[in-house]
């Protein structure tokens, strides 16, 4: 029974034992956060995020192994090496996942996801338990409930479309609009002969009323039409 259990001591403390464990937590790691970006239905899911965590995690264990047993032959030889190509490299996963699609942007939550699993793996691999299983439940955290949150302080945004023959009036419009807690975030100009297509992309809280802005800007006079579109904003996904 005691050999059993000095065998059983020395396989888990050995590099093999140690090896397979690190892999199997860097394989959990990352599927619990990539099973919140498949249910979310994103470029980059499970088998992507296990992929990259697994593999930065092997990066460790290698750089580890070499330092292990090449060390004498090269006192001053660097062990996070290899991991830093890993952090600098993971980017162009990450940028396969980014998406831009006019002014309205997607992929920007699954890239830096992609990329804190990198990191999440060379915790692992290097044997810094208490890091990786932290990081992981607070990415998964926020991942899962932090955008709920932020709904609820999140702006309203909309499109402002206002036609008038008078082209001067874009001033005196913003201002009207700043006077009434509307922020203005982009502005385009349409012209087409004698009218032109004021495009006003604005964000305000759910508290203001646009309806005395509206009324304002029909005052300048030279106002053909004012109407509102829902605005097509920067997200991230």
């Amino acid at each position: 029974m005691e050999k059993a259990m000095l065998l059983l001591s020395e396989f888990v403390c050995s590099e093999f034992a140690q090896t397979i464990f690190r892999v199997f937590l860097a394989t959990c790691f990352g599927a619990l956060i990539g099973l919140e970006r498949e249910h979310a239905h994103r470029p980059a899911g499970l088998r992507t995020h296990i992929l990259v965590c697994v593999g930065a995690c092997l990066v460790m264990l290698t750089a580890e192994h070499v330092y292990h047993y090449y060390h004498q032959f090269s006192p001053n030889m660097d062990v996070t090496r290899l991991g830093a190509q890993v952090i600098s490299g993971i980017g162009f996963l990450g940028a396969g996942t980014i998406i831009r699609n006019g002014s309205s942007i997607k992929g920007l939550t699954t890239a830096a996801s992609i990329w804190v699993v990198g990191c999440i793996g060379l915790a692992t691999g290097i044997g810094y338990y208490e890091g990786a299983v932290i990081a992981t439940l607070a990415i998964f955290l926020i991942l899962s409930y932090i955008k709920t949150i932020a709904k609820f302080y999140d702006n309203k945004k909309m499109i402002l479309k206002i036609k008038t023959t008078n082209v001067k009036h874009a001033n005196e419009i913003e201002k009207i609009l700043f006077s009434n807690a509307i922020n203005v975030n982009n502005l385009t100009l349409n012209s087409d002969k004698d009218v032109t297509e004021m495009l006003f992309h604005v964000s305000m809280s759910d508290s203001v009323n646009i309806t005395s802005a509206v009324s304002q800007i029909y005052e300048l006079g030279d106002i053909k039409s004012i109407a509102t579109a829902k605005g097509k904003v920067s997200k991230e996904e």
